[in-house]
């Protein structure tokens, strides 16, 4: 997350998934860490093992040592579990996840390699991502409809990203976003020679509404928390009519609904 870091209980309170790399820096924190308050060391406690159990105890040593933690932290990994309450979620919560700072390099990179104009449009979670709205791993930067041609045969270059940065540029079709999307595009900067911009957020979880995988579902209430839930569903009344005229995706769309608001039918469309 970038600007001023959260405390332990600020990464863990939000909700949802936990990146990996935040919930270190919060216990290693000399004010976390060395907190007298009890709850505050069952956190401690239950963070560092969940950390261990997804990088193991040697990797998590390390990185501990190298961000300068108090010996504390590292001593309640040692710490026998026990019946005490504390936080078993993170161990579930925590993960590893894709850093929008390396999405930013890949296409400063990118755009320097390129000598010809070009123009992406990225959506689908990586967009979310850019936005800070979701924690997440993925390899995909989903661009809209197809690459440029003048990136698309770059072979050896894209399959040195995908070697470097563990990301790769796909596509998928516009079809899986609500009507209008395209005037709605936000510009995300431009890198070197090519110019690139990123569905509306709101566009992208209103194709999410339709989904029938749940990881999508996950990402409308997460995202959620962060958004405004009226522009939402304004949105879903505005730009969903092409969605509901098949009913299998209608019927995924009525049920995240009713798993997100309570209420058993989509809001109605409203007409332009």
């Amino acid at each position: 997350m970038d600007g001023k870091r959260q405390n332990a209980w600020q990464v863990v309170k939000r909700g949802g998934t936990i990146r990996a790399i935040d919930l270190l820096r919060a216990i290693a924190d000399p004010e976390t860490a060395n907190s007298s308050e009890y709850r505050t060391g069952l956190l401690v406690r239950d963070a560092a093992k969940a950390l261990s159990k997804l990088w193991g105890e040697g990797t998590l040593l390390n990185r501990l040592a190298l961000l300068g933690a108090p010996p504390v932290v590292a001593e309640r990994l040692f710490e026998p579990l026990t019946e005490e309450v504390g936080f078993p979620s993170l161990e579930y919560r925590t993960m590893e996840a894709t850093d929008r700072k390396d999405v930013l390099a890949m296409l400063r990179e990118l755009g320097q390699a390129i000598r010809q104009p070009a123009k992406l449009v990225i959506g689908g979670s990586i967009a979310l991502i850019m936005d800070s709205l979701i924690i997440h791993e993925t390899e995909d930067i989903d661009v809209v409809n197809e690459l440029p041609e003048v990136i698309r045969n770059e072979h050896a270059l894209l399959t040195d990203y995908v070697e470097r940065y563990g990301l790769k540029l796909t596509h998928f079709q516009s079809h899986y976003l609500p009507e209008g999307w395209e005037s709605r595009l936000r510009s995300l900067d431009r890198f070197g020679s090519i110019d690139v911009f990123l569905v509306d957020r709101y566009d992208i979880l209103a194709g999410k509404l339709f989904s029938r995988r749940s990881k999508d579902l996950d990402h409308i209430r997460n995202a959620l928390k962060l958004l405004d839930e009226s522009i939402f569903r304004n949105r879903v009344q505005r730009s969903t009519a092409m969605f509901r005229r098949d009913e299998r995706i209608l019927e995924a769309g009525r049920k995240n609904w009713y798993i997100l608001t309570g209420e058993p039918e989509l809001p109605p469309l409203i007409s332009e």
